[in-house]
């Protein structure tokens, strides 16, 4: 637990902002409770997507919902603020927008901590130390303790207070906030003792949840406010403290006195279907056992247990003289364990792709009455990127805890059935975004059924069905692009679409994941078809230029003139530029090996990539795009591992995964390369480290350099106890990352694929790798030694 740091990918700059907020939140909740900042200087919207940057200086509220290291801008659900002074004369002016809200406040960085369940950090102008933690998976608990030296006159001009912003936004988005509203409650609670509390509503037009995700608070105070002012955005007026008021203009917030509070809590239950369950959500959180209510430090010590029993789970040593690597595999896992998100409410209640709401739990029950629905199993799961998540975080899931898998695969199941047996692409909440492009989540549900998994633990059957609706006819929704000629020509022409050449690729992996799906559940008539189609990468490669080229209609290729253009790139690729996507074809790398003129010279062009990689990477850091090997996007992951499947090339992938991590990872603020998109690159991060890593939908991983010298794991399995995983490194250093040989349970292992099933044996298993600094015949028998390492 001590050893995972938060704020490891909560800064960056450019392309290389991690995107994370390090707030308080348990595994996978929803309350994603921290401060969304910005600086004396300048807000650049572009690093602050998830609300927060470790560079800035200025916290301008504490929200309550984030985006997990997502690449735009949304979220950031009813913001609360610790104020001092007479806040009440500058509201008209932040409600007309002639001066910046005036309940922001410098922070005391050097006071900033961060662990998992909590966060910290003094307010310099609130005058207030602030504390943040995770009560539940819907609730969260903010504590303002303000100091307490003021007195006499200048306690009362200088009186302790509170703001909430209904239409707070994490990006500092302006008129994104509809029909939001407050409602100011004044609750009794025995012995002629009152307290303040509240209920808010407000839909956000964000960039992925587009007005369509209501959102529900409620909050008790510790203590009663006095003199409250809201301000709708046509007014300011005085209130009571009872009262309902609606937002006009995209504005709506509430100021609050304290007088005299030196400490007060707020306590706050979000939902997403209904104010009454928000206030069920938070009761469910802080209750004990005894029909109580749990004091602050029971909440903090509850939350540090959750967080230390699932980070307990995965134990690392490093290198001799590697002081980060522990601090950075063990935030890698904290930060694989915040998403995705449980929706699920109290009682199971969530709401539908199709605006419902329905009960997972006694759903799960009745469609799935012999299969286990421990752990996660009964969780409805969501915010779901799943171009990005698919290639390594969904591997994570399934492998250090099965059941959080199949809790994910019954939401895909169900997603599919709300959406019109349509498979989803970026689910957020309730809402399908359709962002990038492919079904690509779906290569989970292959993985679970090479496991023995089936349709008696999720719906394996409907996603296959949606996959092959999806790649043969025209749907409502996620459709492909120039499906028709695709289907009668064998590619995507750029006529009709400008990323043909990536969306030619994203079919063919589709189609090949659909082929395996339908095999494993016996439609050989699909399975065949779609493997058919699975080969349509051949048809946009272009063998005078050895690239992945869009192609017109008449069958003419239309290649970038440089293969590294990225501006121009961007016409015919997603995200990326011709050598990001020249080795995209996961589910057929050895077809892919084939394109080339011979396996050597596949294995001389990967060198290049990634030795032209480190020489741009010296100049630009970063910041920018790297035009050959962008470690901080997804596309590009695999590609370290594609050498095993070359001849006399797997020690390359040993070393060049080793020169990555080192590279790229560190246990700063700027310690992830790009946004984590929800765990993807943390993932990646811990694979790579532990010295292996999944080939999605292929049921297999690939070996390479472990970055450990022990490492230990207990994963757990759907019907079976947990088991232990177990990896050790002998004589490994920072110059001995060529594997010598491999015993898998004490057996010589001579190959750089290891099948899943052998990871997931419920007896355990032991990865004894034996390190060299000289490249070695141990994975690669045929191996030879190479002069020097490939220069730029």
């Amino acid at each position: 637990y001590s050893a995972a740091n938060p704020l490891i990918g909560s800064g960056g700059v450019g392309f290389g902002y991690g995107s994370l907020n390090p707030g308080a939140q348990l595994p996978f909740g929803a309350m994603r409770l921290g401060a969304d900042t910005t600086t004396t200087a300048a807000n650049v919207k572009f690093e602050h997507f998830s609300g927060y940057h470790f560079q800035d200086d200025v916290v301008r509220g504490f929200s309550h919902t984030h985006l997990n290291g997502a690449g735009v801008p949304d979220l950031g659900h009813f913001a609360l603020m610790p104020t001092r002074g007479p806040l009440q004369r500058h509201l008209l002016d932040t409600m007309r927008g002639t001066a910046s809200p005036a309940w922001w406040s410098k922070m005391d960085k050097t006071t900033e901590s961060a662990a998992p369940g909590v966060y910290e950090v003094a307010l310099e102008d609130a005058a207030a130390n602030v504390t943040l933690v995770a009560a539940g998976l819907h609730a969260g608990v903010h504590r303002y303790v303000f100091d307490g030296k003021l007195s006499g006159a200048q306690s009362t001009l200088l009186a302790p207070g509170l703001v909430l912003d209904v239409c707070h936004s994490a990006a500092l988005d302006h008129g994104i906030c509809d029909a939001a509203e407050l409602e100011l409650l004044t609750l009794d609670v025995g012995d002629n003792t009152t307290t303040s509390a509240f209920t808010a509503s407000v839909t956000l037009h964000g960039s992925l949840t587009r007005g369509q995700v209501p959102a529900y608070l409620y909050g008790e105070m510790s203590a009663s406010a006095e003199d409250w002012v809201v301000c709708d955005g046509l007014s300011c007026e005085h209130s009571d403290g009872a009262g309902l008021y609606s937002a006009h203009n995209g504005t709506l917030f509430a100021a609050a006195v304290l007088d005299g509070q030196r400490e007060v809590q707020v306590r706050v239950g979000i939902s997403f279907i209904s104010q009454d369950l928000a206030r069920e959500n938070l009761r469910a959180a802080v209750g004990d056992s005894d029909g109580g209510v749990l004091t602050f430090d029971d909440i903090v010590e509850a939350a540090q247990a959750e967080w230390c029993s699932r980070l307990s789970l995965l134990t690392v040593e490093g290198l001799p003289g590697d002081t980060q690597v522990a601090e950075m595999l063990h935030t890698a896992h904290f930060h694989a364990l915040t998403s995705p998100t449980v929706y699920s409410e109290t009682g199971g209640l969530y709401v539908g792709m199709d605006g419902q709401i329905r009960n997972a739990t006694a759903e799960r029950l009745a469609a799935y009455p012999t299969s286990s629905m421990d752990g996660h199993a009964t969780s409805r799961f969501s915010d779901l990127s799943l171009w990005d998540t698919h290639r390594s975080q969904n591997p994570f899931l399934w492998l250090f805890d099965e059941r959080v898998g199949v809790g994910l695969l019954r939401s895909l199941g169900e997603m599919v059935q709300e959406l019109g047996d349509i498979f989803p692409r970026w689910p957020i909440a309730s809402n399908e975004a359709s962002c990038m492009v492919g079904s690509h989540g779906a290569a989970l549900a292959v993985d679970a059924l090479r496991a023995g998994l089936g349709d008696e633990t999720f719906n394996a059957t409907g996603i296959q069905k949606a996959l092959q609706r999806m790649a043969t006819e025209q749907v409502p929704l996620n459709s492909r692009g120039d499906l028709d000629h695709y289907l009668s020509q064998g590619w995507v022409s750029l006529e009709a679409e400008d990323k043909a050449a990536t969306l030619t690729l994203t079919y063919a992996f589709d189609d090949g994941i659909l082929a395996d799906l339908s095999e494993l559940l016996g439609d050989a008539t699909a399975a065949a078809d779609a493997r058919n189609r699975s080969l349509n990468y051949r048809n946009v490669w272009d063998t005078r230029r050895e690239l992945m080229c869009p192609r017109l209609s008449n069958g003419d290729f239309q290649c970038p003139v440089f293969a590294t253009d990225l501006l121009r790139g961007k016409q015919f690729y997603t995200e990326g530029d011709a050598l990001h996507y020249k080795y995209f074809v996961p589910h057929d790398v050895d077809g892919l090996v084939g394109l080339f003129p011979s396996p050597a010279v596949f294995t001389v062009s990967l060198e290049r990539l990634f030795a032209r990689h480190m020489a741009s990477q010296d100049r630009t850091g970063n910041l920018l795009p790297d035009r050959f090997y962008w470690a901080g996007n997804e596309h590009d992951l695999l590609d370290v591992y594609l050498f095993n499947f070359a001849p006399r090339a797997c020690h390359l992938t040993q070393y060049w995964a080793r020169q990555l991590t080192e590279l790229h990872y560190d246990a700063s603020p700027k310690g992830i390369p790009g946004n984590d998109d929800y765990g993807a690159m943390s993932s990646w991060l811990l694979f790579t480290s532990l010295g292996f890593y999944p080939q999605a939908s292929q049921g297999r991983f690939l070996l390479g350099s472990p970055r450990v010298t022990k490492a230990e794991i207990t994963l757990h399995h759907v019907g079976t106890p947990p088991s232990n995983l177990t990896v050790l490194a002998h004589n490994n250093s920072a110059t001995a990352f060529y594997v010598e040989k491999l015993l898998v349970n004490g057996e010589l292992h001579s190959s750089p694929f290891l099948d899943q099933a052998v990871l997931a044996n419920p007896k355990g298993v032991t990865l004894e790798f034996f390190m060299t600094d000289e490249p070695s015949t141990g994975l690669c028998p045929s191996a030879t030694v190479p002069e020097a390492m490939p220069q730029a």
